[in-house]
């Protein structure tokens, strides 16, 4: 699989974020657009679609190691697995690095 990539976060994004969020239910504050454009800044958001869901990165943030947040548009378990699945051979390593433990 070729690397995921992944693109800033910004504002003129909120109408796809908006579809995303929408279908997922969730309020969660901390995944609401204005939180993201709020904390942008420190965290670094990026963003990328994957198995029909947006995926918000930090990687690299003033405030804590990387971290992936929830997908939002989650429909399922087996469409988590997947995305899971596509991530762990590039970011495994890395969170591995940054916390000290095993990937």
């Amino acid at each position: 699989m070729s690397p995921i990539e992944f693109k800033p976060l910004t504002i003129e994004d909120k109408p796809i974020y908006d579809v995303y969020y929408n279908k997922s239910g969730t309020r969660i504050s901390d995944v609401h657009m204005a939180s993201r454009m709020a904390w942008g800044k420190g965290f670094n958001y990026v963003w990328t679609e994957i198995r029909d869901t947006l995926l918000v990165l930090s990687p690299k943030s003033v405030f804590s190691t990387i971290h992936f947040s929830m997908p939002l548009g989650l429909t399922s378990k087996e469409q988590m697995e997947g995305i899971v699945d596509d991530l762990w051979d590039e970011y495994a390593p890395r969170f591995a690095e940054q916390t000290g433990s095993e990937p």
